[in-house]
């Protein structure tokens, strides 16, 4: 009976990897090309987030459906990659979004609304929360 090495031996693991290598190389498919599953989940993630983002009704919900995952499923992923949840990451990205809009001169209401928050008093207080600077503090600093 011929036995296989177990997976987790060096030489098991390099091999493989030179088989994947010489398979990719075979079509013409530069190896140094090869993008993370982790970047390339991101971008998916961001170019949602970057059309969606206005919405006020966006749920994490909506994001682990466009990623074809359930609910759980995404959670773990998004706290796996960035360490946060994914309605933090939803937050975050919107009050990001907030900055350009303050630094254009938009009132704070019309901001909050244009970044998908649905209450101007609870954005102010995100926004305090997450840059440790009134949206006041912040337009006249920036």
């Amino acid at each position: 009976m011929i036995r296989r090495p177990p997976r987790s031996t060096p030489l098991y693991s390099s091999a493989a990897s030179d088989v994947y290598k010489r398979q990719l190389e075979a079509i013409a498919y530069p190896v140094s090309q090869i993008v993370p599953l982790d970047e390339l989940f991101m971008q998916k993630l961001v170019g949602f987030m970057e059309e969606n983002y206005s919405n006020p009704g966006l749920r994490v919900n909506d994001l682990a459906e466009f990623m074809n995952m359930s609910r759980s499923v995404f959670n773990r992923k998004v706290n796996g990659i960035m360490g946060i949840s994914p309605i933090e990451y939803i937050k975050n990205y919107r009050l990001n979004k907030a900055k350009s809009f303050i630094q254009s001169g938009m009132s704070f209401s019309e901001v909050a609304f244009a970044v998908g928050f649905s209450d101007p008093g609870y954005f102010g207080k995100a926004f305090k929360k997450a840059f440790n600077q009134t949206l006041t503090e912040y337009k006249n600093n920036n």
